[in-house]
């Protein structure tokens, strides 16, 4: 048996022959018709046997090869056989109708990107394991906690459509010339409470930090600090107020400081509707002031970046104009609903239900096809790495990118989707795809900072994800990535920098989901790097008790002991991980969060057993 056939019309013979040397030279065996069989005037037996032998069917595609009789008899015989079928583009070429059957549904790879043609006929000879949610891994020790993290987090930018915003007032998102909209918002002065004429200096002094903070985040436009505080004490009428401003949002907010303490309070007030969408109360003290107000001013940033981005869907052209049946919109936005925020498998077979519907209303609607795919990656790595979601979910991207190959998030699930079959050159291939149509796209900033940490480049990692971070201060899977690469790279003072940033923003999202076990160990985890040992052992308390016997929720306990340099409990944590069903592979190797416990026997033993369950235990395509 030989690992690939390659079929071409006798046209393209020199780079089908080409290819052939290429493939054998890196150690694949090929079958190719050298002697011209297929020009005899009956169809050679070899070739037939040749089919029927291989384990990969490499179709080369061109206008040649559309026209010639045996390279179309060649697919279908291919395709009876049930042989893993990889369609590469010789020039940019139409399927005709008597291949489109077979090939649909099939990603095509362009004759001129050999690593993608090579790593895609590696995953089927070589059964390449999926990485599943019980079973990824990496060389640099990655938590486990990210993945999903990850995938959940898009399916809130796909729902929020945060992938096309940038800086500018509006931005193209497709090559249809669609548009959406930039949040434009206005922060209002700080209103100061104090009978202290000098405690307007903080009021000042906290709407001047708000303002820079939410100043170049995703999706928001926000009027200078100098405008701004010319309406200082003006806030009566805020309809003609926005007017004049050009804004559709307000911050309004107040300072109320007694002694050493303070109390602020803000709102964020949509002057189209008169609704007042957020109101929130911060309370702390004035012993670090400025810490004080860049803490308060982030916490703002956060909560307001949260509700403005949720409600970009509804105001989103791409989105209403992509189908025209009403009753399928609706049934979307009913599924929307159960997915911007998911916490249980529950939840996102709901969102999956509405949106299935949605697509048999209209099977064109691009974008409800494109939220399957994410909910379906979703739905793989909750049920721990059933392939068939995964399958499902690449062919409901393909399906999105034929009707519409102008959506990010359809190459974006398609790359997720690489990553899981470990082929991060492919991942980076479909996401730079998106980059070169949005190269300040803060998504794909995230993701492929994540690849490259992923790939032991911590340097290029930490550049991607601060430029993520700093557009979208809400994506605490990229703080994660971002402290994390820091760690490895061993910078302190950078690590620590970020810790400090992210830590008010993991205590703002587990105040309103505090059932996230998550969330709460990436925050346990920033604790222990700073050693705060007691708000640590408070955190891991609180997610034991909800963990449910989850081996990656003790995988990441056990590392937030290590670094507490607990070492008893760290193992007993691990050991109950893989007990539980967990395999760390390789990672428990090299992740930096066990160094503590690299030199101790039981660690060694443990160590060792992850190796073998990485050995005895495949999951395929």
């Amino acid at each position: 048996m030989t690992d690939v056939f390659i079929s071409y019309s006798n046209f393209d013979r020199e780079k089908a022959i080409k290819l052939a040397g290429k493939l054998r030279a890196n150690g694949i065996s090929v079958w190719i018709d050298e002697a011209n069989l297929s020009a005899a005037s009956q169809w050679s037996s070899e070739i037939v046997k040749g089919i029927e032998g291989c384990k990969v069917f490499l179709i080369l595609l061109s206008h040649n090869s559309f026209a010639s009789h045996n390279v179309i008899k060649e697919l279908s015989l291919a395709s009876e056989e049930k042989k893993h079928i990889i369609p590469i583009d010789l020039e940019t070429v139409e399927l005709t109708h008597e291949v489109k059957y077979q090939l649909a549904g099939i990603q095509r790879v362009p004759y001129s990107e050999y690593q993608r043609i090579e790593s895609a006929v590696r995953r089927f000879i070589d059964e390449v394991p999926i990485q599943s949610a019980s079973s990824i891994s990496s060389s640099s020790g990655s938590k486990k906690f990210i993945y999903i993290v990850g995938i959940l987090v898009v399916l809130a930018i796909a729902i929020g459509a945060y992938f096309y915003f940038s800086s500018s007032n509006k931005v193209e998102v497709s090559t249809k010339g669609r548009t959406i909209e930039i949040k434009k918002l206005v922060v209002l002065p700080f209103e100061s409470l104090s009978s202290n004429k000098e405690d307007e200096y903080f009021a000042d002094g906290l709407t001047a930090q708000v303002i820079t903070t939410l100043t170049g985040l995703s999706g928001l436009q926000v009027t200078d600090r100098q405008t701004a505080m010319k309406y200082k004490g003006k806030k009566n009428d805020l309809k003609a107020l926005a007017k004049e401003l050009d804004v559709r949002y307000v911050v309004d907010g107040t300072v109320q400081k007694q002694d050493k303490n303070v109390k602020i309070t803000s709102e964020l007030i949509d002057v189209e509707t008169g609704k007042i969408i957020l109101s929130n109360q911060f309370e702390g003290t004035i012993d670090d002031l400025f810490g004080l107000e860049e803490k308060l001013a982030r916490s703002i940033a956060f909560e307001l970046q949260g509700s403005l981005l949720r409600q970009s869907i509804l105001d989103s052209t791409l989105i209403r104009q992509g189908t025209k049946n009403s009753e399928a919109y609706n049934k979307f936005l009913i599924g929307v609903g159960y997915l911007e925020n998911v916490q249980s498998e529950a939840q996102l077979n709901k969102g999956l239900e509405n949106l299935e519907e949605a697509t048999k209303l209209d099977p064109k609607f691009a974008y409800a096809q494109c939220l399957r795919s994410l909910a379906y990656l979703a739905k793989f790595q909750f049920s721990g790495g059933k392939s068939q979601y995964l399958i499902t979910a690449d062919s409901l991207a393909v399906i999105s990118i034929k009707i519409d190959p102008t959506i990010a998030e359809s190459h974006y699930a398609r790359a997720q989707i690489f990553r899981f079959h470990n082929e991060k050159d492919s991942a980076l291939h479909e996401a730079n795809l998106i980059m070169q149509n949005s190269p300040e796209n803060y998504g794909v900033q995230a993701f492929i900072g994540s690849i490259y940490y992923e790939k032991g480049e911590f340097d290029l990692a930490a550049s991607h994800l601060e430029k993520a971070v700093q557009k979208n201060i809400i994506d605490l899977s990229s703080w994660s990535f971002l402290i994390d690469s820091y760690q490895a790279l061993g910078d302190t003072v950078k690590r620590n920098h970020y810790i400090d940033e992210a830590l008010p923003l993991y205590e703002l999202y587990l105040e309103k989901n505090p059932e996230n076990v998550t969330v709460r160990l990436q925050y346990t985890l920033c604790l222990a790097s700073k050693n705060f040992k007691d708000r640590a052992h408070e955190q891991i308390s609180k997610a034991l008790r909800s963990t449910n016997n989850d081996g990656v929720n003790y995988y990441n306990i056990a590392c937030a002991y290590s670094v507490l340099n607990e070492v008893k409990p760290a193992l007993e944590m691990l050991k109950k991980s893989m007990d539980e069903g967990y395999s760390p592979g390789i990672a428990i190797t090299t992740d930096p969060d066990l160094k503590n416990l690299r030199n101790n026997p039981e660690f060694k033993e443990l160590a060792k057993r992850a190796m073998n369950q990485v050995n005895s235990s495949k999951l395929h395509y």
